[in-house]
């Protein structure tokens, strides 16, 4: 039977398989998205934090609807994983304050590979991509052998 490995897995900005977008004001808009990469399964549970950082001019109001979700690989069906405001996912460097994406007790999100990991913002202001930072962390489970 094959060994399964899980390890801490941090995507941002500047990660492979990351694609930056810009955000229209006043509209859902996806401004990041992840594809998962072959051989690997994106793990998010309750350790699991999501930050993000709008350091533009003016910075996205705190009331500002996020949304995290993934559409699996053939982009037939898309599963919304967190729903929230910008103000719940700032960043902050005060772990106990960090946005978590899962709860004690609830089963993780297990994120199949090249499934697509989107982030979206619905902001009174347009997002350049540029000026926003986006940190997920979560886990990567791989099979070895």
């Amino acid at each position: 039977m094959p060994k399964i490995r899980e390890s801490k897995f941090v995507i941002h900005e500047g990660s492979t398989g990351v694609t930056l977008s810009a955000g229209t004001a006043n509209s859902d808009t996806k401004v990041w998205e992840y594809q998962v990469p072959d051989g690997m399964v994106l793990k998010i549970d309750k350790d699991s934090t999501l930050e993000v950082k709008d350091n533009g001019a003016t910075e996205s109001a705190n009331s500002s609807r996020v949304k995290l979700q993934f559409l699996t690989p053939n982009q037939r069906r898309t599963e919304v994983i967190a729903e929230c405001t910008y103000n719940d996912v700032k960043q902050n460097q005060d772990q106990n304050l960090k946005y978590h994406l899962g709860e004690a007790g609830q089963d993780p999100w297990l994120v199949p590979p090249r499934s697509l990991v989107q982030l979206l913002i619905k902001s009174s202001q347009a997002l350049a991509t540029t000026t926003t930072t986006v940190v997920l962390s979560a886990k990567s489970r791989e099979v070895i052998e």
